[in-house]
């Protein structure tokens, strides 16, 4: 699925955008420190915040798969 589809109907636009500072930030820690690929990225939650981490993970997915240094990360979450 691409990107232009997260936006079709307004899905997961809160996510989409939540995801997307997460993505660049792990970008720019990984240029910062001359890195070539993510392995993991440990995110933690918390229970008022009200993101859908289903729908969250979704749109991270969706822009690792966009990105090469990215593309085999996963991402694991505690709240």
């Amino acid at each position: 699925m691409r990107i232009e589809t997260i936006f079709r109907g307004g899905l997961y636009l809160h996510e989409f955008s939540l995801a997307q500072m997460i993505h660049e930030q792990v970008i720019d820690v990984l240029e910062q420190n001359g890195g070539k690929k993510i392995k993991r990225v440990n995110l933690k939650i918390g229970e008022y915040s009200l993101v859908q981490i289903d729908q969250l993970e979704f749109c991270l997915k969706i822009l690792a798969e966009e990105d090469s240094s990215s593309d085999q990360c996963s991402y694991v979450y505690a709240s």
